[in-house]
């Protein structure tokens, strides 16, 4: 049985984008997180295929959404919400020594937070801001692992509302202030909490697209809007691929509107605005463009799905 995935972002006026110091700092990310020795062999070969792009501290979350993806994704309720209370203890004191018996997690984020806060020298706001978003994050993944215990499914719109939470892009969104100086009430403003919603859906149901064959076949395919949406709506695979491409439409204008009706601050403010939700756009173009070149989710055959974008149904594992 086969399937094909819609073409999304065909109208995206944000081009792929790729930070002129990769080559360098990408690989020192890769040798920290490595040092854990956190992954058996199997996840190991796993994380080895992935690319992270970004500067260092951007590497280095990328590396600890990883770890946290793999580390709780079999795991209960309860050992993902230890998890998620050792990681918020290490940002919030990232100079205490992590106590023994605790999730690795707790470490990995420490040395994270601490090198963010040597070298990136956050904001008192922009810290704030982070570890709200992350407290939110990892409070998505504990839901999740809940929902997995329960073996339940949501309907489409509680599932958005966690979905957008576990796909990581809120913290990621902080990380695009670094560098600036904006006030709080511009990066509070409502048109701007809206294009980070709408991004964010976009940037998680896309990703669901692209990860439901392999999710489908270990048979952890309850957090992903395809299952969800077959659930939901009563519809099979196909009718469910249609309607989040339609979806993805929906919120690529309605983000596309709300860029096109920011108010002015004053010309200072408007051009780091015009950089920051630019950030945003660019998010979703990587997000497609990693999803196809990574063997993640379609080992060595991304590209021609890229291009052909018809998936071969995987036979379940389990």
């Amino acid at each position: 049985m086969s399937y094909l995935i819609p073409e999304t972002l065909l109208q995206w006026p944000w081009s792929r984008q790729q930070n002129v110091h990769d080559a360098e700092v990408g690989p020192e990310s890769t040798l920290w997180i490595q040092s854990f020795n956190a992954l058996d062999a199997k996840s190991q070969r796993a994380f080895d295929l992935c690319d992270f792009n970004e500067l260092r501290s951007s590497c280095d979350m990328m590396h600890l959404f990883f770890m946290i993806d793999e580390l709780s994704d079999q795991e209960t309720g309860p050992v993902v919400r230890e998890q998620a209370a050792s990681i918020m203890d290490a940002f919030r004191n990232p100079y205490a020594q992590r106590p023994a018996g605790e999730s690795i997690l707790g470490e990995i984020s420490r040395q994270f937070w601490g090198r963010t806060l040597e070298r990136a020298k956050p904001s008192a706001l922009t810290q704030q801001r982070f570890i709200a978003t992350f407290d939110a994050y990892t409070a998505a993944v504990a839901t999740q692992a809940n929902d997995r215990d329960a073996d339940f499914v949501r309907d489409i719109e509680s599932y958005l509302a966690v979905r957008r939470n576990t796909i990581g892009t809120y913290p990621s969104f902080v990380f695009l202030e670094l560098g600036m100086d904006l006030p709080e009430d511009v990066l509070e403003h409502s048109i701007i909490r809206d294009m980070q919603r709408y991004i964010s859906e976009l940037i998680a149901v896309s990703n669901d697209l692209y990860s439901y064959n392999i999710e489908q076949a270990r048979g952890d395919s309850g957090h992903n809007v395809l299952t969800v949406a077959m659930h939901d709506l009563g519809t099979g695979l196909d009718g469910a691929i249609k309607w989040t491409g339609e979806y993805c439409d929906i919120l690529e204008r309605k983000f596309k509107d709300a860029a096109n009706h920011l108010p002015s601050w004053g010309r200072g403010i408007d051009e780091q605005v015009t950089h920051y939700v630019s950030g945003f756009g660019n998010w979703a173009r990587a997000n497609e463009v990693w999803s196809f070149e990574t063997p993640r989710y379609f080992g060595k055959e991304g590209r021609a799905v890229q291009k052909n974008r018809m998936v071969i149904l995987l036979p379940k594992r389990f």
